[in-house]
């Protein structure tokens, strides 16, 4: 976990969760849910992403994903700089599009 003061980080939350029932998927609509709550936005269908100014958070949020993580569901929380973030390559139907910008300190939805 990143330390107190530390640099700016990207949280990456990667997950598999069980839809073979209808309270499955009900338990994974909840899931995404929570972490649109927590501030995270889509990056792929099972990919949430979220800017952290102070990379100290992500052990606060890594708690509140465990405890709402649904029965049977497997989740990995990866921690990026904002450095290695930038770096990343992204295709879009073919083509090479930009990492996502850091976003501004203050965001309203």
């Amino acid at each position: 976990m990143p330390k107190k003061n530390s640099e700016p980080m990207w949280c990456v939350v990667m997950f598999d969760l069980p839809v073979g029932t209808k309270k499955q998927r009900s338990e994974a609509n909840r899931f995404r849910n929570h972490l649109f709550d927590l501030g995270f936005c889509r990056a792929q269908f099972s990919v949430y992403v979220q800017y952290l100014p102070l990379g100290a958070r992500l052990h606060i949020l890594a708690k509140g994903i465990k405890a709402e993580l649904p029965h049977g569901g497997d989740v990995r929380i990866l921690a990026v700089t904002d450095t290695q973030w930038s770096k990343t390559i992204r295709y879009s139907n073919a083509d090479e599009t930009k990492a996502e910008e850091t976003p501004s300190q203050l965001m309203i939805f």
